[in-house]
């Protein structure tokens, strides 16, 4: 029911955006909400202005963790298309070309240094340069298969069918090396969102295990070894 007159409701943590446990995001949501809230009534002098500019500042975040959530938990032809494919296309683009392109939307969700709205933002950045990507591609398989049927018909009226092999090659190569990478990345992602985070995150802690030994080696090589 909607509040007294002259008072104030704020919702907190699952109250305001409710995600799948699994996610293991809820707690650290809901310790971000009253932090909001305790610097918006440090700035403000009431409890109803603190509100609305709590509201200002989080609202965002809760809808996007929602809405990320929510997109995840799709079934069938969607469900492959709003989660699946976007983490086959991540894993390959990121593996090519990690300065360019960002990690999977699950891997950046677990990074403490980022908000849902920045991951939101980077992941739609990704998916432009992506399709731009693609297009361009496309556009090209189309001038090279025009340009080997061109060589084909050219070919046979010849009676010189030496046109048609490097040009064949040339477009079996890319289509190739992009299928052969689509099934590796097939293979590690499967269709349940909780075994995906729990691969993601096993990777994330490898990866952190492989930093520190990094930063470590310069330490143990200027120390040497013990003496007795």
């Amino acid at each position: 029911r909607p509040p007294p007159p002259g008072r104030a409701t704020v919702l907190l943590g699952d109250a305001a955006h409710t995600v799948k446990p699994y996610f293991g995001l809820g707690v650290n949501s809901a310790f971000e909400d009253v932090a909001a809230f305790k610097t918006a009534l440090d700035e403000t002098s009431s409890v109803k202005d603190a509100v609305r500019l709590f509201s200002k500042r989080r609202a965002a975040e809760a809808r996007i963790i929602v809405q990320m959530s929510r997109s995840f938990d799709r079934g069938g032809l969607l469900g492959f298309v709003s989660f699946i494919l976007p983490l086959i296309l991540d894993g390959i683009f990121h593996k090519a070309l990690p300065s360019v392109f960002a990690p999977n939307t699950l891997a950046m969700m677990q990074r403490e240094d980022l908000r849902f709205v920045d991951v939101r933002w980077r992941k739609r950045r990704d998916r432009a340069l992506q399709v731009a990507i693609f297009t361009a591609f496309a556009a090209t398989f189309v001038m090279a298969v025009t340009t080997a049927v061109r060589a084909v018909v050219g070919a046979v009226l010849a009676r010189n069918l030496t046109p048609i092999s490097p040009i064949s090659g040339l477009l079996a190569a890319p289509v190739a090396i992009f299928g052969a990478r689509w099934l590796s990345q097939r293979r590690q992602v499967q269709g349940d969102v909780a075994d995906v985070l729990a691969a993601q995150q096993k990777q994330m802690h490898e990866m952190e295990a492989k930093a520190d030994n990094a930063a470590k080696e310069p330490e143990l090589q200027q120390t040497g070894p013990a003496t007795a």
